[in-house]
């Protein structure tokens, strides 16, 4: 009876140690800063390639970042502008500052051309029954780089004059949105057509239909291109915030990236509610 209960007891204590040690955790914290200036760089995409892992950086550059300890992936810091990066975990827990080096990009010349009044291109849905998680409940800012997209397919050369996207549950005190534009190859983004951030700030949990104007930034592009409405930040109380899908929509396709570092996935028959507005050039 003694050797059963002792090993019992054996059993117990290795079961709790294996318990312990799933349980343990990597933890990274450390900033980003512009290599020529030694400045922070806010809301810099950070994560463990190709998984849901990752986050952004705050508004001084500050980064924090918890994953399993048994994960041995590399770590790659990327900003529009800017080269991309890649470092292991065992060199970001001894260097806590990561710098990044300016990257010129060949943006189109954009020729001021005479416009058409403002087009959109997008549809409007009545009913939305499906959402996208952006915050998740337990751990809200360990998601934020997660984003969706919507390709448009133009017609001629244009300028971006505005967006419009909806939000169908926010109970942040604020959140702040960055929308980026990339020309599309294989379906997927390519490369990016401004190094202009555009960021969205939302307040007061407001939920329903935002307009961004772009009119102002001179952004134009003579292909399809893909609109990237990701999020960067959240304000410290809040825990859900969910954009929607409408489904089935024939012919369409709905982007989404779980992650900042993460592969693009793409659903089809899928509709995400981005509208866009661009001024035609004029025949």
């Amino acid at each position: 009876m003694k050797q059963t209960i002792h090993a019992i007891g054996w059993s117990l204590i290795f079961l709790l140690g294996s318990l312990i040690a799933q349980a343990q955790t990597t933890v990274l914290e450390g900033r980003v800063i512009d290599a020529g200036t030694g400045q922070g760089l806010a809301y810099v995409n950070i994560g463990l390639i190709g998984t849901s892992t990752g986050t952004v950086s705050d508004q001084e550059g500050n980064y924090y970042l918890e994953f399993p300890a048994e994960v041995d992936l590399p770590v790659r810091f990327s900003h529009v502008g800017y080269q991309s990066c890649e470092h292991t975990v065992a060199l970001l827990q001894a260097e806590r500052v990561v710098s990044l080096d300016e990257e010129p990009l060949d943006l189109p010349e954009l020729i001021v051309r005479p416009w058409s009044e403002p087009k959109r291109y997008g549809s409007v849905r009545g009913t939305y029954r499906t959402q996208v998680n952006l915050a998740l409940a337990k751990r809200p800012d360990q998601n934020l780089g997660a984003a969706i997209g919507r390709v448009f397919h133009l017609e001629r050369s244009v300028l971006l004059d505005s967006v419009f996207f909806f939000v169908a549950t926010n109970d942040f005190d604020s959140v702040t949105f960055r929308l980026q534009f990339y020309s599309v190859r294989k379906g997927r983004p390519d490369r990016p057509i401004t190094t202009q951030p555009v960021l969205v700030p939302v307040t007061g949990q407001q939920r329903g239909w935002i307009k961004v104007p772009l009119r102002h930034l001179q952004i134009g592009t003579e292909q399809d291109v893909m609109v990237v409405l990701e999020w960067v930040d959240a304000g410290a109380k809040g825990g859900r915030l969910s954009l929607p899908v409408h489904f089935p929509a024939i012919g369409q396709s709905h982007y989404y990236r779980y992650g900042a570092q993460n592969r693009w996935k793409r659903f089809r028959s899928m509709e995400t509610p981005i509208l866009l507005h661009v001024l035609e050039e004029r025949q």
